[in-house]
C-alpha cells in the first residue's frame, strides 16, 4: 500500500450548531480529556469518513455529524467528505473525483486504485471476487476500546460480509501475499466462474438434445485415418 497520512479531521453538525478541526502532527498526535469527552467518537469518526463501520456513541449518531478528511497518499493532497450516506472525494484543486453511496461497489474500488490496496475477497452470497470496503485497509491499525482489545481484528463491524477474512487480511498487510497473488486469485476465480457457466451451458443442451429425441449431424467433410495417412 502507498502512504496514507491524515492532515485534518472537520466535524460540523447543523442541529447543535457546533464545529471543530482537528489537525495532525506528520509524525505523532495524542489526543487526551476526561472520560466520555469524545476522544473515541473523534479517532472513529475518521474511519467513518472512509465508510467503515464503527459503533458511534448514540449521542453523536443524534447529532448528525458531518465530516471532511483531508489526507495525503505519497505527499499529493486529497479531501474525502461525507454527510449521512453521502460520500465526496476530492483532489487538492477542490475538483470532484468521486461522488456515491456505494462504498463496497463504488468507494471501495476507488480508494482501493488510489492506495494500491490489491487484497480481493470472495463475496460470501455469490462467490465472485471482489475489493472490500475501505475497513479492511485499516483493519489493522485501528483498535478500539469497545470490541478490538478483546478480539484482533474486530474493530470494524465487518465480520459477516466475508467468510473468515482475517487470514488474507494479516497475509495481505504483513506483506506475506503481495498484490500479484490477490490479482492471480481473481483471474483464477474469474475462469473457475466461465468454466462453470459452459457446463451449465452444456448441460441445458444436452437436456434439450435428450428431450427432443434429437441427433446432433455433422455435414462437413469426413476424414478417416486412413486418408490422412494417404494425403
Amino acid at each position: 500500500m502507498r502512504n496514507l497520512r491524515f492532515e485534518k479531521l472537520e466535524l460540523l453538525s447543523n442541529l447543535e450548531r457546533k464545529a471543530r478541526t482537528i489537525e495532525f502532527h506528520p509524525r505523532l498526535t495524542v489526543i487526551k480529556g476526561e472520560n466520555d469527552v469524545g476522544k473515541s467518537s473523534v479517532i472513529k469518526s475518521l474511519y467513518w469518513t472512509f465508510g467503515s463501520p464503527v459503533r458511534m456513541h448514540p449521542e453523536w449518531v443524534k447529532a448528525k455529524v458531518k465530516a471532511r478528511v483531508t489526507f495525503t497518499i505519497d505527499g499529493t493532497r486529497f479531501a474525502i467528505v461525507r454527510d449521512g450516506t453521502s460520500f465526496g472525494l476530492f483532489n487538492e484543486a477542490g475538483e470532484l473525483l468521486i461522488a456515491t453511496r456505494k462504498i463496497t461497489s463504488e468507494l471501495g474500488p476507488f480508494l482501493a486504485k488510489m492506495l494500491d490496496f490489491g487484497l480481493v475477497l470472495p463475496n460470501k452470497s455469490s462467490g465472485e471476487p471482489e475489493t472490500p470496503p475501505p475497513a479492511y485497509a485499516f483493519l489493522p491499525f485501528y483498535v478500539d476500546q469497545d470490541l478490538g482489545w478483546k478480539q484482533a481484528l474486530e474493530s470494524f463491524e465487518v465480520g459477516a460480509q466475508y467468510k473468515n477474512p482475517r487470514k488474507a487480511v494479516i497475509e495481505f498487510h504483513s506483506g506475506i501475499r503481495p498484490n500479484r497473488y490477490y490479482q492471480l486469485q481473481a483471474r483464477k476465480a474469474a475462469l473457475q466462474s466461465g468454466i462453470a457457466d459452459l457446463g451449465r451451458d452444456r448441460q441445458v443442451l444436452e437436456k434439450a438434445v435428450g428431450k427432443l429425441s434429437l441427433q446432433p449431424a455433422f455435414t462437413g467433410t469426413e476424414f478417416t485415418e486412413l486418408d490422412i495417412e494417404n494425403r
